[in-house]
This record gives structure tokens, C-alpha cells and sequence, in this order.
């Protein structure tokens, strides 16, 4: 989502030279309305959800609602620290769901999700009203973008990415989930680096 909105890749196309997009959010989360088209907390059973709502409360829905009034209130309210250990807690009990194996996860909590980067992340994309196709559509670029066979987002939002560019590939992971850099690191460490090098990449993983 942030490699397809910097200015640079808008603004000056000339400054990048391929694309890697890997699990990509909704380009533009107001078009699903009412639908979550990345819905990880629905793939939980009632009992995490239930543990996850435990955890939310109420620090961060306060946090949530400074937010609104005032950023930097929020943040000295609920500081990085505090927020980051908050964030794991969280995090840990909906990962199982965002990858095929959850035998494959890292032990522990320590998954490196900042709490408010991924706040501000999504507060500033469902937020936003200008659309950026029309910008990015125009880009003769290579773009691969990595979907896993289980990712928790449907196949409809990276089709969005791939009928976007003008010089596409949508190649997916079998055995994969939404977070590929946890589950099969070895992987898109390859892939990433072939692509990026510019060597021909294989349609499927």
C-alpha cells in the first residue's frame, strides 16, 4: 500500500525502477463499503476475538479516540513502547491466520508490528479520497506482486494491482499465507532478489 502511494513513484516515475509488492492491502478501502476484504480477526475463533477485544481495551480505544482530536496527545498517551508491546500481544493471537502453517511462525511474540505505523498506516488509507490509479496506470514499470495461496485478503484485491500496471505479474505462493516474510522467508528473500535484479522470474512459487 505505501509502495504504490509514495510521491516518488507518482511524482517521478524515473527514480524507481520495478516494483515488488508483496501481500498488498486494498488500494482504496472505501470502495469495499461495508466489506473488510483483508479481514484477519474474522478468520479467529470466537474465543481470540473474544481474548483480542480483552487486550484492545481500553487503553488503545482511548488512544483511538485522541487520535481523532489530537495526534500527539494520542501518542504521549499511549507512547511507542507501550504501544509496540500492546501491538505483539495482539498480533500474536491473529497470526495463525494470516499464514497456512502456523508451525512455520517465529516463537514468541516479537513479529516487529509497531503499533502506531500500523495505526497511522491505516487511519491515513481509509482516510484518503484521491484516487491514484489513474497515476499509476500510466507507469511503464516491471511490477510483480506475491499473493499466498492462504492469504486472508481476497484474490480481488491483488487482481486490482495486476489489471493496474501496464507490465504486470500476479504470481502466487502455494503453502503461503499474508505474511510471507514470516512464513517462507527463504523464499521471497529469492524471489525478491531475482526479480529486483532483474533476472526473469517463473510464474508461480
Amino acid at each position: 500500500m505505501l509502495a504504490a502511494e509514495i510521491t516518488p513513484l507518482a511524482a517521478h516515475p524515473d527514480r524507481v525502477d520495478r516494483l515488488l509488492l508483496v501481500s498488498p492491502g486494498p488500494l482504496y478501502p472505501k470502495e469495499w463499503e461495508d466489506r473488510d476484504p483483508c479481514d484477519l480477526k474474522g478468520r479467529a475463533s470466537t474465543e481470540i476475538q473474544d481474548r483480542f477485544e480483552r487486550i484492545i481495551k481500553p487503553r488503545f480505544w482511548t488512544a483511538g479516540l485522541l487520535l481523532e482530536v489530537n495526534p500527539v496527545a494520542a501518542h504521549a498517551f499511549l507512547p511507542d513502547a507501550e504501544g509496540d508491546a500492546l501491538a505483539r500481544r495482539m498480533f500474536a493471537l491473529l497470526l495463525p491466520g494470516g499464514v497456512c502453517d502456523p508451525t512455520r511462525l517465529p516463537a514468541g511474540e516479537d513479529f516487529g508490528f509497531g503499533m502506531w505505523g500500523n495505526v497511522m498506516t491505516d487511519e491515513d488509507s481509509n482516510e484518503r479520497d484521491v484516487r491514484i490509479e489513474d497515476t499509476l496506470s500510466e507507469l511503464e514499470l516491471p511490477v510483480l506482486i506475491l499473493r499466498g495461496g492462504c492469504d486472508y485478503c481476497i484474490p480481488e484485491v491483488a487482481s486490482q494491482y495486476e489489471s493496474l500496471f501496464l507490465e504486470s505479474t500476479l504470481a502466487h505462493v502455494e503453502d503461503a499465507g499474508h505474511f510471507l516474510w514470516l512464513e517462507k522467508p527463504d523464499v521471497l528473500t529469492e524471489v525478491g532478489e531475482s526479480f529486483l535484479s532483474g533476472e526473469p522470474e517463473p510464474p508461480s512459487y
